[in-house]
């Protein structure tokens, strides 16, 4: 299903640049290359029909493995729809316990997420689609994390890497797994840039 949705996306978004080139508004051009990156992106996420996918998969996999090795790991979407609510349902059907960050959270509110997916053992996930310079993480507490989805400008993924410090020394190390959808545009629009 995600294979055909993703097929049908890029032949309409083929059809569009083609009436786009014709135009002469830039414009109108750039704003529409972008719509159409991220519905491509939240395609390769999940199909619109269903709250599983390869990619979900793997995380899952990947966070079970975390969780029986007793770690904690912050999963990083963009999209809400097609990124925290599906990974949310897909963490529920693997009983995996989280806690999510959203947009719209109060600080008092992110703050107290943040304490219980510390404190609480049990708790292995941070689910966000927060901006990390909104997160303060203890990357002590925190040796996993996931960028589920990849952001198409690489210097937004390098300020979100600086907002975590993820480059400044740290006395435990921390891996991160930046997910990308194999003989898809996101591995064209990675060698391009």
């Amino acid at each position: 299903m995600q294979l055909f949705e993703y097929s049908e996306a890029m032949a309409q978004a083929k059809d569009e640049l083609t009436k786009l080139f014709d135009s002469p508004n830039p414009l109108r051009f750039q704003s529409n290359i972008f719509s159409i990156i991220h519905k491509l992106k939240q395609i390769l996420n999940f199909s619109a029909f269903r709250n599983i996918s390869p990619k979900a998969n793997l995380l899952i996999e990947q966070v079970e493995a975390i969780q029986r090795n007793k770690k904690k790991a912050v999963i990083f979407t963009q999209y809400d729809v097609n990124g925290i609510k599906k990974i949310e349902k897909a963490l529920e059907a693997n009983n995996v316990k989280f806690v999510a960050g959203r947009n719209g959270m109060s600080t008092e509110e992110l703050k107290n997420s943040l304490n219980t997916f510390y404190d609480r053992r049990e708790v292995a996930v941070f689910l966000t689609n927060l901006k990390p310079s909104r997160l303060k993480l203890n990357l002590k507490k925190v040796p996993y994390i996931i960028n589920f989805d990849q952001w198409w400008n690489p210097i937004t993924l390098w300020q979100n890497e600086d907002d975590l410090s993820i480059n400044n020394p740290v006395e435990v190390p921390v891996i991160m797994y930046n997910y990308n959808i194999r003989d898809t545009f996101e591995e064209d629009l990675q060698r391009i840039i």
